[in-house]
């Protein structure tokens, strides 16, 4: 009713968290309401608080339609937040490959991005496991499969400290260099001996449900790879 008025300052309205309507639609994967707000020549563009734009908030979901219908119409994938983090930082976190191919196909440099504290998306990949993200990153883009972020932490010292078996491997074949490798495992080893020696100990993993630490329940079905690999450096 409001747009049909031609009062366009309603739809552009922020919330006190600095949301505006298509922030909000983009965020909730209503299609037809982003479409809706775009149709009047709403902002594409706004910051909410942190500097969060509705196509870094449509990232955070899996709908690749409403991601297309903002580029479309002029969203910036390469804006940073307050941390630095892109549009593309966030859909390599959620792990999407189409929305990760179609991101690269609207602007082939777009991994080309570090955070304030040096994460690159392969970092944030290889945290959260997503093995057919890291393979396009590395068989599609020039990413040095050692790089350190801010901490020297790098993508293959996320991906032994997530638990992610596959991922570690494949960086492995890549040719990720053994003294990180090394790090990685001495500090998941680290940990586990502390969850054994200082169980109550505050600062630790909690304790589950059933008595035991996650992080044993980790290292334990990761137990067979990692001695292996450790016994080949």
């Amino acid at each position: 009713y409001y747009a049909e008025q031609g009062n366009k300052v309603i739809l552009e309205h922020k919330n006190l968290d600095g949301k505006t309507p298509l922030h909000i639609a983009a965020h909730s994967s209503q299609l037809e309401c982003v479409k809706y707000f775009l149709s009047y020549g709403v902002s594409v563009n706004p910051l909410k608080r942190s500097d969060w734009t509705p196509l870094m908030l449509a990232c955070t979901k899996t709908n690749l339609d409403i991601i297309k219908e903002l580029v479309v119409h002029g969203a910036d994938i390469n804006i940073a937040n307050k941390d630095g983090w892109t549009a593309f930082h966030i859909a390599s976190r959620e792990g999407d490959v189409n929305i990760i191919q179609y991101l690269l196909e609207v602007n082939p440099l777009v991994w080309n991005t570090k955070s304030k504290n040096g994460r690159t998306p392969l970092h944030t990949a290889c945290l959260h496991g997503h093995l057919e993200v890291v393979k396009i990153f590395l068989e599609s883009a020039s990413y040095d499969i050692n790089v350190k972020d801010s901490c020297g932490i790098t993508p293959v010292m996320d991906a032994v400290s997530g638990i992610h078996n596959q991922v570690v491997e494949f960086l492995v074949e890549k040719g990720v260099m053994n003294t990180f490798l090394f790090v990685a495992f001495k500090y998941l080893l680290y940990w586990c001996v502390g969850c054994i020696c200082f169980p109550h100990e505050q600062g630790w993993p909690k304790r589950c449900v059933d008595g035991s630490h996650q992080m044993l329940i980790n290292a334990y079905s990761f137990k067979k790879f990692k001695i292996n690999l450790l016994i080949s450096l």
